[in-house]
């Protein structure tokens, strides 16, 4: 009998792909940060590919013209015994209410997610 390791790998498209390739590099990090609306787009995408949102941090220029975090952002844990279509729309659900209910202009969001998620990937955050 064969047995085998269940793990979802999702492949990013190639619109995932572009819309990630006008991020705005953050200082000291390999993240992008996107406007409001191609995070939005992003989020969409993501849903489309069956790729969960596992959360967000939001940036801004500095006084120095530098991008970093402003230390807000969201995330998205996913539960115990959870389907991941459910949790991928439950993931997806949140950061947009995130998104649409920040108010403060000319900020830039980093969109977190993982292509090659699996529940045993992440078991350690499970409470």
């Amino acid at each position: 009998m064969n047995t085998y390791k269940k793990v979802y790998i999702m492949e990013l498209t190639q619109e995932i792909k572009d819309i990630m390739s006008k991020g705005v590099p953050v200082e000291y990090t390999s993240e992008k940060a996107l406007p409001k609306k191609e995070a939005l787009e992003l989020v969409d995408k993501l849903l489309e590919a069956n790729i969960p949102v596992l959360g967000g941090e939001v940036v801004d220029w500095d006084a120095k013209g530098i991008l970093s975090y402003n230390y807000d952002g969201w995330y998205c844990n996913f539960f115990p015994e959870e389907a991941l279509a459910d949790y991928v729309c439950r993931s997806v659900r949140k950061a947009k209410e995130y998104l649409y209910a920040y108010k403060v202009d000319e900020v830039l969001f980093v969109v977190g997610f993982d292509p090659d998620f699996s529940k045993e990937k992440y078991q350690h955050l499970i409470n």
